[in-house]
């Protein structure tokens, strides 16, 4: 089983929570989990050394293309 850490009080204080609307907060989520969930943890990458592109990333987290650029940006 794999799993993250989140620091409630730091994430709920600091810039994630204050700076990032819902929208933005819920990519970097995903992006989290994807990170945790790689071949390789750590990294979003389909396996060692090959990462997604921005379209597969969309196409698998079911977030449109132009709203994951938007949140990366």
């Amino acid at each position: 089983m794999r799993w993250i850490r989140l620091w409630v009080d730091e994430s709920i204080n600091g810039t994630t929570f204050t700076e990032l609307d819902a929208e933005q907060r819920g990519v970097w989520y995903t992006l989290l989990l994807l990170a945790a969930y790689s071949p390789k943890p750590g990294t979003i990458c389909i396996s060692d050394g090959i990462a997604y592109t921005r379209d597969q990333l969309s196409a698998f987290t079911k977030i449109t293309l132009d709203v994951l650029n938007r949140c990366i940006e």
